[in-house]
This record gives structure tokens, C-alpha cells and sequence, in this order.
């Protein structure tokens, strides 16, 4: 798969989840070497969603080494935490959190950014924060 003429690393399933707006193309190798790539679509899973401009809930401290701290300050119910890679595999997921203060520890993962999506798990609408990084 290709994101805006780059290869996305190790996006060589057959399905690909995106949640970052550009133009996507399936880039296919024969086995002689031989390459081969589809028009570009343009994909844009953002729109409709909350980002952390007007988000009413927030992330600190972002960068973060060990744990940052997600905020649902005022807002009642349950969240789901979902954390994916820059290939856009999930890494993380914690489902129905409750608390008003969620500690989001770095444990098992590398440096490097991330996407971070919160979904009401009543509703489904997302609010999605496109760059926590981890150093």
C-alpha cells in the first residue's frame, strides 16, 4: 500500500484500516521484481470527526516517555482507547474506560508516532488526535 507516493512499512495484508486523510494506492510486486501500481483514491476518514482542536477532552503531557494522561474532564460515559502505529495496526486497545483521568503507559512500545482515537462506546463518534509521540 502507498500513501501519497511513499510506501506505508509492512501494510502487505489485504485490507488496510486508515485513519489518516490523503491519497492511497496498492502497490504490487511480481516475483521477479517487477512492479505495478493502482490510481490513487483519494480516503478521507477524518471527515466528521472531532480532532483535538475542539475536543472537549485532553491528552498531556505529548510528547510522552513513560505514561500520558488522557482527560474526559466534564463528559459522562463510556470510552474506548484505541492506539495504532503509522502503518495503522493497533498496538494498544482498552475498551468501556470509565474514569475521568486515564494513564496511557508506553509498555511494549517503540518510539515513534502515533494516532491516537477515543470513540464513545455509545454513539461510536470519534475524537482523533493524529500525532501522540512517544520518545
Amino acid at each position: 500500500m502507498v500513501f501519497d507516493g511513499i510506501p506505508i512499512p509492512g501494510a502487505t495484508v489485504e485490507s488496510l484500516l486508515v485513519y489518516v486523510d490523503g491519497n492511497y494506492a496498492l502497490l504490487t510486486t511480481n516475483l521477479y521484481g517487477c512492479e505495478d501500481m493502482s490510481n490513487e483514491v483519494g480516503v478521507y476518514p477524518t471527515a466528521g470527526l472531532l480532532t483535538n482542536a475542539n475536543a472537549p477532552i485532553q491528552v498531556y503531557p505529548n510528547p510522552f516517555n513513560q505514561l500520558t494522561t488522557i482527560s474526559f474532564g466534564q463528559t459522562v460515559g463510556k470510552y474506548d482507547v484505541i492506539l495504532m502505529n503509522e502503518s495503522g495496526a493497533r498496538v494498544f486497545e482498552q475498551f468501556d474506560v470509565l474514569e475521568e483521568n486515564f494513564e496511557l503507559c508506553r509498555e511494549g512500545l517503540s518510539s515513534g508516532s502515533y494516532f491516537l482515537v477515543i470513540r464513545d462506546a455509545e454513539s461510536g463518534r470519534c475524537i482523533y488526535f493524529p500525532d501522540l509521540i512517544i520518545i
